[in-house]
C-alpha cells in the first residue's frame, strides 16, 4: 500500500509538471499494485484520483469505467458521502461527453443520497450541474430554478462573490432564452456590480459583452455602446481576440443603426482585421 501511495504522489507531481506520460505511468502502476493487495479503501481512492486525472486530460473513455469501479467500491463499503460524490462526478463526466440522460440519472442518484447525508457542497453541485443539463436540453425554466437554488446556497453559506457572479450570469442566459430581456439585464448588472473587485479581467470582459448584447437586444443602444466599449478595452488588454472581434462587430451594427456610418465602418474594419489574424493563427 505504501508503494502505491508513493506512485500516486509521483503521478500527481508529474501531472503538475505537465509530464502526462509519466503521470499516467505512475497512476497505472499504483492501480496494478493495489489490486492484489485487497485493500478496497485505498484502491477506491486510487481509482477515483486516477479517474479525475484522466478527466482533466479529457480521456473520458478511460475515466468513466475507472470511476464506475471506484463508486461500486464506495457503495459496497456503505460510504454514503463518497458514493454521492462519485455519482456527482459521473454525472459531470457523462455531461461532458454529451450523454445528458445518463448525466441526469446520476445527478438524481446523488440528490436522493444527499437527502440523507445533507452535504451542502454536494447539494450545491447537484443544483448547478443539473441547471446546465436542463439548459442543454432546452428546458430553460427548469435550468433557472436549479440555478436559483444554487445561488441561494452560495449566498447562505457565503461561497464568495466570484461564484455568485457566475451563477447570476448563467441565470441571465436562461432569462434571455426565455425571452425576458429585462430580467436578463438585471441579472447581468448584478453579476458585474457584485464581482467588480473580485473577477479576473478576462471573466469581466465576457460578462460585460453579455450585458452589452442584452442592452442591444432590448434596444438600449447607448448603454450597449458604453458597456461594449468597456468589454472591448479589457478584451484587447488581455488578448481575447475572438471576444474583441465580437465587440467590434456588434458596435459596428449599433453605429450603423444610429447612422454613425464612419464609426460603423471603423469597427467593421477592425473586426475583419481581427478575423484575418485568427484565420492566420489557425492555418
Amino acid at each position: 500500500t505504501g508503494t502505491a501511495i508513493s506512485y500516486i504522489a509521483l503521478g500527481s507531481y508529474f501531472e503538475q509538471q505537465g509530464g502526462n506520460d509519466s503521470c499516467l505511468f505512475y497512476y497505472e502502476e499504483a492501480i496494478k499494485t493495489l489490486r492484489p493487495a485487497n485493500n478496497k479503501e485505498v484502491l477506491s481512492f486510487g481509482l477515483y484520483e486516477f479517474a479525475n486525472v484522466l478527466s482533466r486530460m479529457e480521456a473520458y473513455d478511460r475515466a468513466i469505467p475507472m470511476l464506475l469501479e471506484a463508486v461500486k467500491l464506495y457503495e459496497e463499503a456503505g460510504n454514503d458521502l463518497q458514493t454521492a460524490g462519485g455519482y456527482l462526478s459521473l454525472g459531470i463526466f457523462f455531461f461532458r461527453v454529451d450523454k445528458l440522460e445518463k448525466a441526469e440519472s446520476y445527478f438524481k442518484k446523488a440528490a436522493i443520497l444527499n437527502e440523507r447525508i445533507q452535504s451542502i457542497e454536494i447539494g450545491f453541485s447537484i443544483s448547478s450541474n443539473s441547471a446546465s443539463i436542463h439548459s442543454a436540453k432546452g428546458d430553460y425554466q427548469k435550468s433557472l430554478e436549479e440555478y436559483t437554488k444554487a445561488l441561494e446556497i452560495a449566498q447562505k453559506f457565503q461561497f464568495g462573490p466570484n461564484l455568485e457572479c457566475i451563477l447570476l450570469s448563467n441565470m441571465a442566459q436562461q432569462y434571455k432564452s426565455l425571452g425576458d430581456l429585462e430580467l436578463a439585464i438585471s441579472s447581468n448588472e448584478k453579476a458585474i456590480s457584485l464581482g467588480d473587485q473580485v473577477m479576473i479581467p478576462t471573466q469581466k470582459a465576457i460578462l460585460l459583452y453579455d450585458l452589452g448584447r442584452a442592452y442591444f437586444d432590448n434596444q438600449q443602444l447607448n448603454k450597449a455602446i458604453l458597456t461594449l466599449e468597456r468589454s472591448l478595452r479589457l478584451s484587447k488588454e488581455n488578448k481575447q481576440t475572438k471576444l474583441a472581434l465580437q465587440n467590434h462587430f456588434l458596435l459596428s451594427q449599433i453605429y450603423d443603426i444610429q447612422t454613425k456610418y464612419q464609426l460603423a465602418h471603423d469597427h467593421l474594419q477592425e473586426a475583419y482585421s481581427l478575423k484575418d489574424t485568427i484565420n492566420k493563427a489557425n492555418t
